[in-house]
């Protein structure tokens, strides 16, 4: 069957044409990478093993390099021993030539010249010899080499102290690795990571508990942040890290910006609560470590309700004095208001008296309160006047009262009995009211139905008489005489039923009504007063623009006054107010108390509640001022806040904030007057906690000391390295059964104090010592590795070394094989024979510590030449190996392109072929 639809032969050769192509494509591109593996669809499982491979060869490449820079470093060590072997050398010449008798003192002495400087000079060499900046020959050098590609592929060795007090005493360590050591290990933690997050410029406090353990919290008291630096309350939690024993060196505080990264070196919980502060700052706490806590903010848990106003300034009074003499007068005006000192005034209670108008005066034109007290010194008056408003006090118009000598009076009595019709009878002063003016007489008396009529010689003098048993007094010195009178008239009125008295033109009359006589005077020995005046001079006066007390008249500045003078009061300062301004946040209803001197007196405070309502403060300011006469406080708006004043300057609060709802003033004192606070209700707190990572099983080891003798090691803990110094324990009764706890654990106090100050000085925080009945016990908080190493003694002393359960091998520490105490270079001298002939011997062993130093760092530079050496065969043999699985087979590869090439070309001719082969169909359409 011919079909034209379906060309089935052209399908073929495209099919086959493009299965070549990719043939051909793939060959050239293995070609022009030379690889055969360009990607994972090349060979997946040839692509990982390839990988690895190079992973192996570059860390042994590495690996090589850290080799030979470990050989570096001991050549660099072995170079300055070889000079200190050279120093030493001539140190036992020297030794040698001052053994000689044919030697003097003078000749030793120069010969010991030399050799100190020598020992100064390896002492040096030992101090300053480092490899980058690692110093090689102190005794502090452990070096480990990563000479593998993997972890724990290590080369560990150490170089012994070269100094002068360690070369030549058996006890120096004096090869690599050759004391003694035991090493513990317990669970190492997982540190445990958080994040806090300080949003705002603000105050803030919070507790950290640890562990779930009361005894490993901390408090961290409100701190600053400011400027966006949270730096500050990092410290302040280091701080306190620092001072509490229980959490010292388990945790580490670093800020960056407003965020602090809490991390819990231990692998502890960590617990973030009772979060404060001082304004509306919050704190976010997100989990590093713990993937199964969620962030969260914290915000205060205290409410803020109280803000003080420190005050803005308090008024100063004005003061003055003015003092005038006893039994003269005066007149004069204080702030306009006139004030007199009669000849009378002599006694305390009249200068009260005279005080008290004074005090009247000022505060009729002062808005403050004025102080006046009156004093009596050697027949004068002191009249001390202050005015805490600060406002002047002025006097005015001073005049000195003087007067004449006006002699005794008399009063006549007119129509009495005892006298005839008409008749008068004058009675002068002192004089007996009688008929004849005598004791002896006959008393006056006015009749039922007359009216007796007295009359008055002068009305400026003072008179006294009697009326039915009742003494009445006239005053016509001081005041108005007819006054006086007609006051007399209306009192004998009042008293007396059936009587009336009048003054008529200066003349008293008595009228008797009552059906009976009135006795004028009941008293056959009663007088007449009438008393005349004793002529008054001008009296001394001062005044004192000051504060004064007593006699002011000798005092600097004093002004003696005259009349007409006036004077004028030392000007005080008036009040700045006190100001807070309060702006209400929200629509609520508000509670608080106004206290109107900070002290919390109930006298001077009041509760204030108060609606605000769309935003208008007329209600809380109706409020306030209602209260303002009990608290002093008047309250006013001004551009959307409520502005309390105090107009005297001095402090007051407001206190015991709350609102119903989320409610919130912002406070704020005017200048210099105190702080600003946002008084809020108490928020939710809340607390954060992240669950402990992997918790540290501390490592422990107890160290006892078998007997009495000087010990020195080190403590590490695979990153830091503690040296504690040759330190004796006494344990003079050890293990006795006569010893107390107590004496156990003074035996140790001193090498135990030795530790902790090593342990110090290598920032070792997380690893402690403690004693109990005289054994030592080191605790590593974080679990990791706690070795004891390079254990020495004096004498024969040994430590017996027990790591706690699971956590190591105990040991005996014992360096019995180097023990003994001889001489070091140090000590070395040549100023005697003797003393030269000794240290001819400790230099043969100060050089035979150094040759076996030096033979230890040949044999480790050794090594390395054939770890390098082996090394770098590895490399050669896995690079071969890595090559055969990724490189391409050139030869292969080309005959498969050129096998490609001449197919493709076949196809194509084929796929012209098919595609012409139907031309002859329309062969048939002809025709």
């Amino acid at each position: 069957m011919t079909v034209i639809n379906t060309n089935t032969a052209s399908i073929n050769a495209q099919f086959n044409l493009n299965k070549v192509n990719q043939e051909m494509e793939k060959a050239m591109e293995q070609l022009s990478s030379g690889k055969r593996i360009n990607s994972a669809a090349d060979d997946a499982a040839g692509l990982s093993i390839a990988t690895r491979m190079e992973s192996q060869v570059r860390g042994l490449q590495q690996a090589i390099s850290n080799a030979a820079d470990g050989q570096n470093l001991a050549a660099t060590a072995e170079g300055a021993m070889d000079e200190i072997t050279n120093m030493l050398q001539r140190m036992r010449e020297l030794a040698l030539q001052a053994s000689n008798d044919t030697m003097n003192s003078q000749d030793r002495e120069n010969l010991d010249q030399e050799m100190g400087l020598l020992k100064q000079e390896i002492d040096r060499i030992v101090d300053t010899t480092a490899y980058n900046n690692i110093k090689l020959l102190d005794g502090s050098n452990s070096s480990t080499l990563q000479i593998g590609q993997n972890k724990g592929e290590e080369l560990t060795f150490t170089i012994a102290d070269m100094s002068t007090t360690s070369l030549g005493s058996s006890t120096s360590s004096i090869a690599v690795n050759a004391s003694t050591s035991v090493v513990g290990q317990g669970v190492e933690a997982s540190e445990n990571v958080v994040n806090l997050t300080f949003n705002g410029n603000d105050s803030y406090g919070f507790k950290v508990l640890f562990d779930a353990d009361n005894t490993k919290e901390i408090t961290i008291a409100p701190t600053a942040m400011v400027a966006g630096d949270a730096a500050t309350i990092a410290k302040a939690i280091n701080d306190q890290i620092a001072a509490d024993a229980d959490v010292k060196g388990t945790a580490v505080a670093k800020a960056s910006g407003t965020t602090v990264t809490l991390t819990s070196l231990d692998g502890s919980s960590i617990k973030v609560h009772d979060f404060t502060s001082a304004a509306a700052g919050t704190l976010t706490v997100n989990p590093v470590t713990d993937s199964s806590a969620a962030s969260k903010t914290l915000e205060d848990v205290t409410e803020s309700a109280a803000l003080t106003n420190t005050g803005g300034t308090a008024a100063t009074a004005s003061t003055a004095s003015l003092m005038v003499e006893h039994a003269k007068a005066y007149s004069f005006k204080i702030n306009g208001t006139e004030v007199k000192v009669g000849t009378g005034d002599t006694d305390q209670a009249a200068g009260d008296a005279i005080a008290a108008k004074i005090k009247s005066a000022i505060e009729a034109t002062s808005s403050g309160t004025a102080t006046v007290t009156a004093t009596i010194n050697a027949g004068k008056y002191t009249f001390d006047m202050a005015d805490d408003s600060g406002a002047r006090i002025d006097m005015t118009a001073f005049q000195k009262l003087t007067t004449t000598a006006v002699p005794n009076g008399a009063i006549t009595f007119q129509n009495v009995k005892g006298a005839g019709s008409g008749e008068t009878i004058t009675v002068a002063h002192g004089g007996n009211p009688t008929s004849d003016g005598t004791s002896g007489g006959t008393l006056l008396v006015l009749e039922d139905t007359k009216t007796a009529k007295l009359g008055f010689s002068n009305s400026d003098l003072s008179y006294g008489l009697e009326l039915g048993g009742a003494a009445y007094t006239i005053d016509g010195k001081t005041k108005d005489f007819q006054d006086e009178l007609t006051r007399v008239a209306q009192e004998i009125t009042s008293a007396n039923a059936g009587v009336t008295a009048a003054n008529v033109n200066g003349i008293l009359e008595i009228s008797n009504a009552s059906g009976a006589d009135v006795a004028l005077f009941d008293a056959a020995g009663d007088t007449i007063s009438a008393l005349g005046i004793t002529a008054v001079d001008a009296g001394a006066a001062y005044f004192l623009a000051d504060a004064g007390t007593g006699d002011i008249s000798g005092v600097a500045g004093v002004a003696t006054l005259d009349d007409g003078s006036t004077g004028q009061s030392i000007d005080g300062v008036p009040a700045v107010a006190s100001q807070m301004f309060l702006k209400f946040n929200a629509d609520d209803r508000y509670t608080f108390t106004i206290d109107g001197d900070g002290a919390g007196a109930g006298a001077v405070t009041a509760e204030i509640v108060a609606d605000l309502s769309g935003g208008n403060l007329a209600g809380l300011v109706n409020s306030i001022n209602a209260q303002s006469t009990t608290t002093s406080i008047t309250a006013a708006e001004q551009d959307g806040q409520v502005v309390l004043t105090k107009a005297d300057g001095t402090t007051f609060s407001v206190t015991g904030f709350s609102s119903e709802g989320t409610g919130s003033i912002t406070a704020v004192n005017a200048g210099g007057q105190g702080s600003s606070t946002l008084l809020e209700n108490a928020g939710d707190g809340d607390e954060f906690v992240a669950a402990e990572s992997q918790k540290a099983t501390a490592t422990t080891m107890q160290l006892t000391f078998s007997t009495a003798d000087k010990f020195s090691f080190k403590i590490t803990d695979g990153d830091s390295t503690a040296t504690v110094r040759a330190t004796s324990t006494t344990m003079a009764d050890a293990g006795g059964v006569s010893a107390t706890a107590v004496d156990h654990d003074n035996e140790v106090a001193e090498i135990e104090a030795e530790i902790g100050r090593a342990l110090q000085a290598a920032n070792m925080d997380h690893i402690s010592v403690s004693s109990t009945n005289g054994v030592l016990t080191l605790t590593n908080a974080l679990g990791s590795k706690l070795e004891i190493a390079d254990f020495k003694s004096d004498g024969t002393g040994t430590i017996t070394a027990t790591p706690g359960s699971k956590q190591g091998v105990g040991k005996i520490l014992d360096d019995t094989a180097a023990s003994g105490s001889m001489n070091t270079v140090s000590s070395v001298s040549a100023t005697t024979s003797t003393v030269a002939k000794s240290a001819i011997d400790t230099i043969d062993r100060a050089l035979e510590n150094i040759n076996q130093a030096r033979a230890g760092l040949g044999a480790i530079s050794n090594r390395l030449d054939h770890t390098i050496s082996n090394l770098g065969n590895v490399i050669i043999n896995t690079e071969a190996s890595q090559s055969r699985i990724e490189d391409a087979d050139f030869a292969k590869v080309t005959g498969d392109l050129t096998k490609s090439q001449i197919m493709s070309q076949a196809a194509t001719a084929m796929l012209a072929q098919a595609n012409a082969s139907k031309q002859g169909v329309l062969s048939l359409l002809q025709g």
